[in-house]
C-alpha cells in the first residue's frame, strides 16, 4: 500500500490485528503482530528480488472490513503465472488445488455480476482478454493462490537446475 500511496499504517495493521486475532496465545501476542506488520515488508522486497511478481488487490477487503483498523485494498497477491516455467514441479505443487485460470482475487467480485452491472462486464472482458492472451503465447498460466505456489517453487531453485533439481521436503 505504501508503493502505491493507499492510506494505511503501521498502527492501523496493528489496530486491525487487535481487533481480529485479539489475544489467541502466545502466537498472538503484542510482539509478534508487530513483528509481522513490520517485516512484510521486506519479505515483499526480498521476494521481488527473488523474481516474485505482486499486485496490490486494490478492491478487495480485508476479511472484516468493518471493525477497527480494517481496509479495503490492503491485500496483495502474485501476478498471474505461466505453470510451463517450474516444468515437472508443477505435478508436485499444491498448485494444481486453485483455480487453473490466470484469474485475481479483484476478478472474482466483479465476475459475480458480469451481466449485471457495466464493471462486472468491463471485468469479464479483461479476464477473457488475459486467458485468450495467455493461450495464444502458449502460457499456462494461473492466478491466486496456484500462482503464488508456483512463484515459490521456482524462485530458490538454482539457476541451470530448474529441471531435474531435488528438493528435500521432509528434513
Amino acid at each position: 500500500m505504501q508503493r502505491d500511496r493507499a492510506g494505511d499504517s503501521r498502527e492501523e495493521a496493528l489496530t486491525y490485528l487487535d481487533a481480529t486475532v485479539g489475544d489467541a496465545g502466545p502466537g498472538a501476542s503484542r510482539h509478534r503482530k508487530e513483528a509481522v506488520v513490520d517485516g512484510v515488508g521486506s519479505f515483499v522486497s526480498l521476494a521481488e528480488r527473488l523474481g516474485m511478481r505482486f499486485a496490490r488487490a486494490a478492491a478487495y477487503p480485508d476479511y472484516y472490513p468493518e471493525r477497527p483498523g480494517g481496509k479495503i485494498g490492503r491485500a496483495i497477491e502474485h501476478e498471474p503465472f505461466d505453470r510451463r516455467r517450474i516444468g515437472q514441479w508443477w505435478a508436485s505443487s499444491r498448485g494444481q488445488d486453485g483455480v487453473p485460470l490466470p484469474v485475481k482475487t479483484d476478478d472474482f467480485w466483479l465476475l459475480s455480476r458480469a451481466w449485471s452491472s457495466p464493471d462486472g462486464m468491463t471485468r469479464g472482458a479483461r479476464v477473457v482478454a488475459r486467458i485468450a492472451g495467455s493461450a495464444a503465447r502458449g502460457h499456462k498460466k494461473v492466478g491466486m493462490g496456484a500462482a503464488l505456489a508456483c512463484s515459490f517453487w521456482r524462485s530458490p531453485l538454482p539457476k541451470g537446475r530448474r529441471s531435474g533439481s531435488r528438493a528435500r521436503c521432509r528434513t
